[in-house]
């Protein structure tokens, strides 16, 4: 907070002093929210929870942002603060040939042999002047930055980092080295380090994670300076360890020839100290060229052992003392249809390099891969042609405990209105004694109409293992929604060979684990599982009873298991898609043959609005011959300002039955306003089951002096275990007026009684600027926990809100 006070006061210091300048424009803009309050206890502590929002003493919370940006014709001036998601000041300076950078999150890179793509927090400098270049950097660095690799495994997740408490919004992910975007292409847990794609990961992908981990103890200073008159330029680093006072320089001299941002050549040579001691040295060279016909990129890395690069810290992960790497990528570009690239890495114990070639023609593409890592060894071809839409891949994968074979291969032609397709695809897997063989063909016709489309298919699936005898491993991921406790299996584990496993973290029967909140508070919980007719039971035990596993945590199961020698799956469809009536409708039969289990099922689906303002859209899947199947419904009715909205889910499956209802209706009627929310969950399985009824009335009135609001809420919920507290019955009420043209009021009461006969009395009085600050609010509130003991709280604060 000091130093972001220090940089605004030098702000308008040099605006005061460029104030002699006639041309000069500023801007100033930027919002701020404020939630502080102060809360006093007396009583029992113990009963805090029936207040769990309301944490005792001063409480003070800021959302806000700003920027201030001032210029003329000889200064021009930046300011910017960030509060969230992450904390974030910068400020900037041009003058003349000059430019100036402070921030907390510098981008920065000096060279790939030093500093390179790392972020730090300090001051950054630059001076430029025809052929003559000089900049300074001033900064700390407080991460440590990471990377790993990870194979995809066909499904969208989650794929586990192997750190905890990452650094949030700093992590990098690529996918067979194209970028990827948060939250559009994947999600990621930063407390556990849990990455989830919006898309399948492939078995052939690879994606690589560059990350920083937070609660490291080491903070780095870091001092450089360069002067370079082109193409030349000497330059100097220095990082020291705060912790330990160790102190590491750099010396480095470079030469570019540049004749454009596509041709050129670079060289590096840098000599390192370690305490004034040389310390091993390390070249670089860059050789870029771009024509008409052939284009080549050529990059080499050589340090020696000696040479003291912390990669984690300076960031560049490429270079490791005494690995040796060459990239080689050329492209032959007569039909712009040519690329090869070939990569070589070597150190002590290991050996890595890899040869792929890429031909593409008009209208097809051809691949060629080898990739060899000590003793890994990869060969793929994969070829495309776009008419037919042909593809297919043949790769082998060789290390000295397995060999996989896979081959794949598609084709789906269209002629006039008739599309046809045809897939095959086989995977051989031998692993010390055991031989795993799977293989996939099918294919489908298609006939298109203007109002419907016909589809016949089938497809047959066959895994075979030689060897039935010998285990093998399984694992299944799952991802928990806070309601159930039971997680089925695919195949019967052998005894004892479950390990139970959450967020990645290896957790023994009746055991603790501790689960990190989102509001950075943890809770402790035993941990108990059992097995039953191919279910794992999971239940969080406090100090309230068995609970099941929080939302969103992910739960591995891994296990052995005996495949038999033989299992298929063969199935034969017809499908009709139907448009009319404003509605799309898709049914599917469909037979199937289960390892000599024959059974039939239908598929409907359909959506769309049969009439003005109602959306629809149904799901539903169901077995005949056996008990399997699910519906899900969702209807939305606007007729504004009204909407009715209702939700129906149910799914059966043997001996397990799941049904959730929702309903919400929003009526207005002039003055009047009627909320009216059901919600009904119940989950069956054998003799254990849960349920969950809960409504919710809320009216609203509105008078010539203000508003009237009152609430009803009603919840019931059983289970075949011991529940934790929860809200059985919630009244409230709400009376608003406005006070004069500048303030409003609000006086509201509320009751809400637990099932542990548990019970909180709340006032408030609100007071809202409404001229002058409408967004805000002034609050006193008194609340009253009771059950054998009370404990009373008095609550004195704000929400502030200010846009400018």
């Amino acid at each position: 907070m000091r130093k972001k006070k220090f940089l605004i006061t030098i702000f308008f210091i040099l605006i005061s002093f460029s104030s002699f300048t006639l041309a000069q424009t500023m801007s100033f803009s930027g919002n701020i929210y404020i939630n502080s309050y102060y809360a006093y206890f007396i009583g029992d502590p113990s009963l805090s929870y029936l207040s769990s929002d309301i944490q005792e003493g001063i409480y003070f919370q800021q959302n806000s942002q700003f920027s201030i940006s001032y210029i003329s014709k000889s200064l021009s001036l930046n300011f910017e603060y960030k509060s969230q998601p992450k904390e974030k000041v910068e400020s900037s300076i041009k003058i003349g040939n000059f430019y100036g950078n402070f921030s907390n999150e510098l981008y920065k890179s000096i060279s790939p042999l030093t500093l390179y793509n790392k972020v730090i927090n300090g001051i950054y400098g630059i001076y430029e002047k025809e052929k003559l270049k000089v900049d300074l950097i001033f900064a700390k660095i407080e991460g440590r930055k990471k990377t790993v690799k990870l194979n995809g495994n066909d499904t969208e997740g989650p794929y586990f980092i192997g750190d905890f408490f990452l650094i949030p919004y700093k992590e990098k992910v690529y996918l067979n080295g194209n970028l990827l975007k948060r939250e559009e292409d994947y999600i990621i847990d930063y407390t556990y380090g849990i990455i989830y794609f919006n898309f399948i990961i492939s078995s052939q992908d690879e994606i690589l994670v560059e990350y920083e981990i937070s609660g490291t103890t080491e903070i780095y200073n870091i001092l450089g300076i360069g002067i370079g008159y082109s193409p030349f330029k000497l330059s100097y680093i220095s990082l020291q360890n705060t912790s330990t006072n160790t102190r590491r320089s750099f010396i480095e001299g470079s030469l570019t020839i540049k004749r454009d941002e596509n041709n050129f050549i670079e060289l590096r040579d840098s000599y390192a100290f370690l305490e004034n001691n040389y310390s091993g040295h390390a070249n670089y060279l860059r050789l870029s060229l771009k024509g008409n016909i052939l284009s080549t990129d050529l990059e080499t890395i050589n340090p020696t052992e000696s040479y003291p690069y912390i990669p984690e810290i300076l960031g560049n992960l490429n270079l490791t003392p005494g690995d040796q790497k060459l990239n080689f990528n050329l492209n032959l570009n007569p039909l712009n249809s040519i690329n090869y690239n070939f990569l070589y890495n070597t150190s002590k114990d290991n050996i890595k390099w890899s040869h792929n070639i890429n031909i593409k023609l008009t209208s097809s593409q051809l691949s060629l891969s080898y990739r060899r890592e000590n003793d890994k060894e990869i060969q793929g071809f994969n070829f495309t042609y776009t008419p037919l839409n042909l593809c297919g891949l043949i790769q082998k994968i060789n290390t000295s405990s397995s060999i996989t074979d896979t081959y794949t291969f598609s084709i789906s032609p269209k002629i006039g209105n008739f599309n046809s397709s045809f897939y095959f695809s086989q995977n051989n897997q031998s692993i010390d004694s055991s031989y795993l063989k799977e293989q996939v063909v099918g294919g489908s016709i298609t006939l298109i109409g203007k109002i419907f489309d016909f589809s016949i298919g089938g497809n047959y699936k066959v895994k075979e293992n030689l060897d039935p005898q010998t285990p093998i491993p399984v694992s299944q991921n799952f991802i928990t929604d806070g309601e159930t406790y039971m997680f089925e299996l695919q195949y019967t584990p052998l005894q004892d060979s479950i390990s139970l496993y959450i967020n990645n973290i290896y957790v023994k029967n009746n055991e603790t684990f501790t689960y990190y909140l989102p509001d950075n508070t943890t809770k402790t919980y035993t941990v108990n599982y059992y097995l039953y007719n191919n279910t794992v039971f999971v239940f969080f035990i406090d100090e309230e009873g068995e609970n099941p596993p929080p939302a969103g945590i992910n739960i591995t199961i891994n296990y052995q298991t005996l495949l038999p020698q033989k299992i298929f799956l063969q199935n034969i469809f017809s499908k009709i898609r139907i448009k009319y009536l404003n509605l799309n409708t898709l049914l599917t039969l469909q037979k199937n043959n289960d390892n000599n289990l024959i059974y039939h099922n239908i598929y409907l689906y359909t959506y769309g609005m049969p009439i003005k303002n109602l959306w629809l859209s149904l799901t539903a899947n169901k077995d005949i011959e056996r008990k399997r199947g699910n519906l899900t419904l969702n209807a939305n009715y606007y007729l504004k300002p009204s909407s009715l909205n209702f939700n129906l889910y149910y799914n059966e499956n043997e001996n397990i039955e799941t049904l959730s209802l929702k309903t919400n209706l929003n009526l207005s009627i002039t003055s009047y306003n009627l909320i009216l929310y059901y919600e009904y969950y119940q989950n069956l399985y054998y003799e254990n089951f849960y349920k969950n009824v809960s409504l919710s009335l809320e009216l609203k009135r509105s008078f010539s002096f203000g508003d009237l609001k009152a609430k009803i809420v009603k919840s019931k919920k059983e289970a075949s275990y011991s529940l934790s507290p929860y809200k059985k019955d919630i009244q409230s009420l709400s009376i608003s007026r406005a006070i004069n043209e500048y303030l409003s009021s609000e006086i509201s009461i509320s009751h809400e009684y637990y099932s542990n006969n548990a019970e909180n009395y709340t006032l408030t009085l609100s007071i809202i600027p409404i001229k002058t600050l409408p967004n805000s609010l002034f609050f006193i509130r008194y609340s009253q926990n009771k059950k054998d003991t009370t404990l009373y709280i008095l609550q004195l604060g704000g929400n502030i809100y200010l846009d400018f």
